[in-house]
Parts: C-alpha cells; structure tokens; sequence
C-alpha cells in the first residue's frame, strides 16, 4: 500500500493511522532533536505533534508530503513550546548526554558536535530551514511552505547561516 492509500485509510480507521505515525516517528523525533539538542523535550514535542496529526488529518489535503505537513506541524509546536517556556536555553551538557539514542553513531563525531555547538548559537529562525535543507533535503519551496515565509527569506536565512557556520568552523565545514 502506498503513502497516499495508507494516509486515506488513516482518516477512517486508527490502525491506519497508528502505523502511519509509527513510519514518520522517528523522523519528526529526529528533527525536534536537532532543533532542540534535548532529548526530553524532543520526545514531547513528538507526542504533541502526533497528537495534533491525529486531530487534524481530515485537514491534510495531499498538497504536499505528509512528512513535510508533520513537519510544519511539529515546527509550530515548537514555537509554540518556546513562547510558553520563554525561551528554551541550549546547554553544551543537552549535547553531550549520551541518551541520544538515535543519533549514537552521529554524535560520536566531534565535526558534528561542533556544528550542533555552532548552531545552538543561532535562533530558531535561523536554525530550521538549515537543518531542513543540510539534513532533511527539503527544497526552499518545501520549507517556506513549512515555515509560512517567502522562498527569498528561506534562502538568506541559509545562506546566512552557512556563512555563520563557515567564519566559525572555518574549514572543518567542508567535511561535512
């Protein structure tokens, strides 16, 4: 059964929509983690975005991925966990805690703790398309979708974060 089938099942049937949650668990888990470098407040913010796909599914129309719609969903979950806790601060001690069950291999690799130490630095606003783009593969028009922006505001903020990123890492960035 494709994607498409399964989400249609999904809207009528809660085992459809069980297993259709459990195929993109781990991908909205692993994108809160990067946004968040917190493995607690990563798993929340999951929770809360399944919860709401699960609301919400009649209103997911096909227009785009279903993964690029949990994603805009788990962004505006975010935002919205940071306006109620005033803002989440990003610890060296959230990176380095060795929980991080998905992402063992990856953060063994001292490049990319320095990257997640760089972007800790950045604002969310900064932060999302980056990790969208570099680490998910999804196309400017595919995030300023996700984040409700024009495409030319995607693409400045990337590129402005590589540049950030490259005047602190200096070469290191290329072995990414």
């Amino acid at each position: 059964m494709d994607e498409r089938q399964l989400i249609e099942r999904a809207k009528k049937n809660s085992e459809a929509m069980s297993t259709l949650l459990k195929e993109h668990y781990s991908f909205v888990y692993g994108y809160l983690l990067k946004m968040t470098c917190n493995e607690e407040i990563a798993k929340d913010i999951t929770q809360d975005t399944m919860v709401k796909a699960i609301i919400y599914i009649d209103s997911f129309k096909f227009q785009s991925k279903f993964s690029t719609w949990l994603i805009t969903i788990a962004n505006n979950t975010y935002k919205n966990y940071l306006k109620k806790n005033k803002r989440h601060h990003i610890t060296l001690d959230d990176i380095y805690t060795d929980s991080f069950n998905l992402e063992d291999k990856v953060v063994n690799n001292q490049l990319y703790i320095k990257v997640l130490k760089s972007l800790q630095k950045l604002k969310e606003k900064q932060r999302m398309p980056f990790i969208l783009k570099h680490y998910y593969g999804y196309s400017y028009e595919e995030i300023a979708d996700m984040l409700s922006c024009p495409i030319g505001t995607v693409r400045s903020r990337i590129h402005n974060t590589i540049k950030k990123l490259q005047q602190e890492l200096g070469g290191e960035l290329d072995e990414l």
